[in-house]
C-alpha cells in the first residue's frame, strides 16, 4: 500500500511572500535582495562582484510585485528542469545552470519536477569555500577577510581572521594551559587577547567603589574612611579622609582626601591611602615563583593638584624579603575625573604569603617623604623606612603641600591579565559581606534596647551570680577579632542592669563570642534569661580583624 501526498494552496511550501521588483523579472528568475531597499529584489548574477547571494526564485508576477519562493518553498511554472538535479546561479543574471560553476558557486535549489524547483538557498548565504566572491548582505566584503593556508590541504589548517577586528590567536594557537579555556578580552579597538581570568569575582580589591562605610562618614586620619581602605598621614601638613558622594559616571561614592593645612613630608614621614589584600585571595598570582603572573590595576582618580603620582605594590607586614613595585601615572587636568590603567609584571622573587595574613599591599601616595623613594617600573628588594618597603618615586606630586587641595579615588580594580576590564559591580549586600570578614559593627541605630545577643544565668546568688551571653558575628572573620563596645549593657528579664561594661571577661572566636558577666548585687536565679542591648542609638559592638 502506498500513500500519495498532495500539495495544496494552504501548504507551507507554497510561496506567499511579496517583494517589490527592481528592474525586470520573470517567473523562474533567481533573485537577490537589493541593497538599501526594504523587501525589494532584482536578478541575481554570479559574475557581479557587488551582488548579494540569491534568496529565492520568482514564483509569480503580480503587477509591480513578485511572489518569491524562499528557502524550503517550491517555485512552480518553470520549464526545462530535470527532476533531482541541483541548479546553481548562472553568470547570466537571473538564470539557473545545472553545472556547478568553478567560482562564485551559489546553490539555488533542486528540481522536483520539470517545472518545479525546491528552493535551498541557505548554503548560498553561507558558502565560502565553494564560492568566493563577496557577501555584502552581512556587511562583509572580500577585503574584510584574510585566509591563510589556502587552498586547504588534507593536513592543513585554515585560519580566518576579520581584518577589521583581528584576533590575536586563532586555529591551533592556544597551546598553553592558561590560554585553553580562557576568555577572549578586547585589548584594543582592533584586537583580542586570551585572558585566563574569571569574568565574575575577578576584582581582588574589596569595596573598590567605596560604597561600604560601616564606621560612618566622619573625616578621619590613621583610620578607615571606608571599609578596607586605610589612610595615614604624619607629615607637617594635615590631611583628612572620608567617604564622598562625588564620583564619576557609573559610581556613587569615592574616598576624598582633603589637605586642611599645607605642609611637606621629610625622611620617613608618609601620606598614603591603600588596601592590604589577604594572601588567600591572591595566591593564584604565583608571586615569588618563576610563574609569577601579570596583573592590571585600573581606577578613577581626580585631584586639584596635577602632575605625576605613584601607586605602590608591596609585600609588607612581617615579611622579611621585601619587594616593592612603584608605578607612575599622570593627572593631567585639575578637578577632572580620569581613568588610569597600570599593568604590573609578576615578581619572581621575595616571600609572598598565601594564608590569611597580608599577601599584597596596594598604596596610593599623596606626598610621602624621600626615604620612601625608589625606581619606577621594576620590582625592588629592600626594607625601606621601618621595613615597610617603598611607596613612590622622586616625581610624586605633593597633595598635602597646598591647603585645600583635594584627591578623590574610586572604581579601583585589580585583576589577572594585561587588560583592564570594566569595573565589576557587586550588589551592596555582597560587598558588605566581604567587608565584614575584616570589620563588622553591630549598631542600635533605631534606638534603645536593640538586642545584640542573648543568654542565661548559670550561677545564682546576690553577690556571686553570673550570666553567659552569646553573640554570633555577621560573617566568619579573618581571624579572632578585637572586640570593643560603646553604650551597651546586659539586662535580666526583670529589666535590671546586670553589667554596664560587659566585655570584662569574654571568649572570642572567628564566628562568635561569649561574655561571662558578673551579675553583681542583683539577685539571680540559675537559668534566668538575659539580653545584651544598646542603651542609645549610638551604641555598638565593634569586631575588628583588619590586616
Amino acid at each position: 500500500m502506498s500513500t500519495r501526498i498532495a500539495f495544496t494552496e494552504s501548504s507551507s511550501l507554497v510561496p506567499t511572500t511579496l517583494f517589490a521588483i527592481s528592474g525586470s523579472l520573470a517567473v523562474g528568475d533567481a533573485v537577490c535582495q537589493v541593497a538599501g531597499a526594504d523587501k525589494t529584489v532584482a536578478k541575481a548574477d554570479a559574475d557581479n562582484a557587488s551582488a548579494r547571494p540569491p534568496i529565492g526564485v520568482v514564483h509569480e508576477i503580480r503587477g509591480t510585485d513578485a511572489v518569491v519562493a524562499l528557502n524550503g518553498e517550491v517555485a512552480a511554472g518553470l520549464t526545462g528542469l530535470t527532476r533531482g538535479t541541483a541548479y546553481w546561479l548562472s553568470t547570466t543574471a537571473g538564470a539557473l545552470v545545472a553545472t556547478k560553476p568553478a567560482t562564485n558557486a551559489y546553490l539555488v535549489g533542486v528540481a522536483v519536477s520539470a517545472s518545479e524547483l525546491l528552493v535551498n538557498t541557505v548554503a548560498a548565504d553561507l558558502i565560502i569555500g565553494g564560492g568566493g566572491g563577496s557577501v555584502t548582505s552581512f556587511g562583509v566584503t572580500s577585503s574584510d577577510i584574510t585566509v591563510s593556508n589556502s587552498p586547504i590541504t588534507s593536513s592543513g589548517v585554515i585560519d580566518l581572521a576579520l581584518n577589521t577586528v583581528p584576533v590575536s590567536k586563532g586555529g591551533t594557537g592556544l597551546t598553553s594551559a592558561t590560554e585553553q579555556g580562557a576568555s577572549l578580552i578586547a585589548s584594543s579597538s582592533s584586537a583580542y587577547v586570551a585572558q585566563a581570568t574569571s569574568l565574575s569575582w575577578r576584582n581582588r580589591i574589596i569595596n573598590g567603589d567605596m560604597r561600604v562605610a560601616q564606621r560612618g562618614t566622619t573625616a578621619v586620619n590613621d583610620n578607615y574612611p571606608v571599609d578596607r581602605w586605610w589612610c595615614g598621614e604624619n607629615t607637617s601638613g594635615a590631611a583628612l579622609f572620608q567617604q564622598s558622594a562625588t564620583a564619576p559616571t557609573g559610581f556613587v561614592n569615592s574616598i576624598l582626601a582633603t589637605c586642611s593645612t599645607g605642609g611637606s613630608a621629610t625622611g620617613s614621614q608618609y601620606a598614603t591611602l591603600g588596601q592590604n589584600i589577604e594572601g588567600s585571595n591572591v595566591y593564584d598570582f604565583a608571586y615569588g615563583t618563576a610563574a609569577a603572573k601579570q596583573v592590571t590595576l585600573s581606577f578613577w582618580v581626580r585631584s586639584s593638584v596635577t602632575g605625576t603620582y605613584c601607586v605602590a605594590f608591596r609585600n609588607t607586614h612581617g615579611i622579611t624579603a621585601r619587594q616593592s613595585y612603584i608605578a607612575e601615572y599622570v593627572i593631567s587636568a585639575s578637578n577632572t575625573w580620569e581613568r588610569k590603567t597600570i599593568v604590573v609584571p609578576g615578581p619572581t622573587s621575595g616571600i609572598w604569603t598565601v594564608d590569611t595574613s597580608t599577601g599584597l599591599s596596594v598604596n596610593f601616595d599623596l606626598g610621602s617623604g624621600s626615604s620612601w623613594n625608589t625606581t619606577a617600573n621594576t620590582w625592588t628588594a629592600g626594607a625601606g623606612p621601618s621595613g615597610g618597603g617603598y611607596l613612590r618615586t622622586s616625581n610624586q606630586a605633593n597633595v598635602i603641600g597646598t591647603t585645600g587641595a583635594t584627591f578623590y579615588l574610586t572604581g579601583v580594580q585589580l585583576e589577572l591579565g594585561s587588560v583592564a576590564t570594566p569595573f565589576e559591580m557587586l550588589q551592596y549586600e555582597k560587598q558588605l559581606e566581604l567587608c565584614q570578614r575584616y570589620y563588622a559593627r553591630l549598631s542600635s541605630l533605631s534606638g534603645n534596647n536593640v538586642g545584640f545577643g542573648a543568654g542565661a544565668t548559670w550561677q545564682g546568688g546576690a553577690s556571686a551570680g553570673r550570666a553567659l551571653v552569646y553573640v554570633k558575628y555577621p560573617q566568619q572573620m579573618r581571624s579572632t577579632p578585637t572586640v570593643t563596645q560603646s553604650g551597651t549593657a546586659i539586662y535580666n528579664t526583670l529589666v535590671r542592669t546586670l553589667e554596664a561594661t560587659p566585655l570584662g571577661t569574654a571568649n572570642y572566636g572567628t564566628d562568635s563570642l561569649s561574655v561571662n558577666v558578673n551579675t553583681g548585687a542583683n539577685t539571680q536565679t540559675v537559668g534566668q534569661g538575659v539580653l545584651w542591648t544598646g542603651n542609645s542609638s549610638t551604641a555598638y559592638i565593634e569586631l575588628n580583624a583588619e590586616l
